[in-house]
């Protein structure tokens, strides 16, 4: 059995976030670990609050796990903001966990901005310094991907120059 953490926010109705990532751990053989950054008040329909979570506390729950189990995969999803992003990137940083997926989520299904535009370029920067140190998967360039064309043109530039051939690679 995979250990299995993901980094990513509470979603009350169940069908994104931690709950999900829970569910398909658990649906795969897997067992399901978490750190939750935001917790939000959601449906179907709409996303009407989020609460971030603190950074020292996001930090704080990524420690309390890495120092007791042996976790095999991290899947990271919901940053919010780019303080979040970088206790997670500092974390990752400092634990190298083998197999490491990079999908946060930017916008909810039902519309609702939900990563900052300072924490998709503290993402950025940490996938393109990270390049070839962990098992990457194919969300990374949906990331890439996502990011890029959300951006406005000033934005697309300052990332062009930022990821360069790796950006221009994935699209």
């Amino acid at each position: 059995m995979k250990n299995l953490l993901t980094i990513a926010g509470s979603d009350s109705s169940g069908g994104a976030g931690i709950q999900a990532d829970l569910k398909t751990f658990a649906a795969n053989g897997g067992y399901g670990m978490s750190v939750i950054t935001a917790v939000t008040a959601q449906n179907t329909t709409g996303v009407s609050a989020v609460h971030n979570i603190p950074p020292e506390s996001v930090r704080a729950q990524i420690d309390a796990v890495f120092n007791d189990i042996n976790v095999d995969g991290v899947k990271i999803g919901m940053l919010s903001t780019a303080d979040i992003a970088n206790a997670v990137a500092d974390a990752m940083e400092v634990y190298k966990p083998r197999i490491l997926i990079v999908d946060p989520v930017m916008v909810s299904t039902s519309g609702s901005k939900l990563l900052s535009d300072e924490a998709v370029e503290v993402m950025l920067t940490f996938v393109k310094e990270n390049e070839g140190n962990h098992k990457y998967d194919q969300s990374v360039s949906t990331f890439i991907a996502e990011i890029y064309d959300k951006l406005s043109d000033e934005k697309k530039n300052e990332a062009m120059d930022l990821m360069g051939d790796t950006l221009t690679t994935e699209l």
